[in-house]
């Protein structure tokens, strides 16, 4: 390959590559000369509006940041159950950034809460309900967040033991800004209503702080819930 472009850019060199002098030499003449500056002035100026929607580009997407979040099960010592959480458990990003849930144990979904997924709405209005599928040990899950707003996230099969988390995408606002007040079925159930109320994952707080990690939250917030309580009247917290 290198022989060849050097055959075809050498015009001396003899053979099936080469390419006669003549298609290489200037016209000297006034107007043919003024011709070809033209013409190389229009072509740069293509360039340059080219480099420059290149690095455009670039910028916009290196401003854009990919988060990590773990999904956890936790023993803990003199306690019936684990510890069940998002690690961690509040997190503030940028409109545009993608958050990668890493499943570092079994059996967790990321699920918004949203109406036509049978729960009170704690996401910006207007984005649709997502979820993800349950996610293998070892792989991971990714959701770019776009509307601004706070955005509370829960795990299919560990909601009721604790399992939720809090995004804050750019300012808080939109229904999961105000505390959550029903943790039956079709709130934030169980101990995640808990979690979701703790003073840690104010939606000011996690702005401030950026991240916050679970053991910020109080233990009272990781209560092991009763179900006789659950399953009766919406409790506030």
């Amino acid at each position: 390959m290198n022989r060849r472009l050097t055959e075809i850019n050498n015009p001396r060199t003899s053979g099936a590559y080469s390419v006669p002098a003549r298609k290489f030499r200037l016209r000297t003449g006034v107007g043919e000369g003024k011709l070809w500056g033209d013409e190389m002035d229009r072509i740069w100026r293509k360039i340059v509006v080219l480099l420059i929607a290149l690095l455009a580009v670039g910028g916009f997407a290196s401003a854009q940041t990919t988060h990590e979040v773990q999904l956890m099960i936790q023993e803990v010592e003199g306690r019936p159950l684990p510890y069940f959480f998002f690690e961690p458990t509040g997190l503030y990003v940028e409109p545009g950034d993608t958050v990668r849930f890493i499943a570092v144990t079994p059996h967790h979904t990321v699920t918004a809460y949203h109406s036509q997924q049978g729960k009170q709405q704690r996401v910006p209005d207007g984005v649709e309900p997502f979820s993800s599928p349950v996610i293998p040990i070892g792989e991971a899950w990714e959701y770019t967040f776009e509307t601004p707003g706070v955005y509370d996230v829960w795990c299919g099969p560990h909601e009721m033991y604790g399992m939720a988390m809090r995004i804050v995408v750019g300012e808080a606002a939109g229904p999961g800004a105000t505390p959550p007040d029903d943790m039956g079925p079709d709130g934030t159930f169980g101990t995640a209503g808990l979690v979701l109320g703790d003073p840690a994952l104010d939606p000011e707080n996690i702005i401030e702080v950026q991240a916050v990690p679970w053991t910020d939250l109080s233990d009272d917030s990781k209560g092991i819930p009763n179900p006789d309580e659950l399953l009766g009247e919406p409790m506030s917290h």
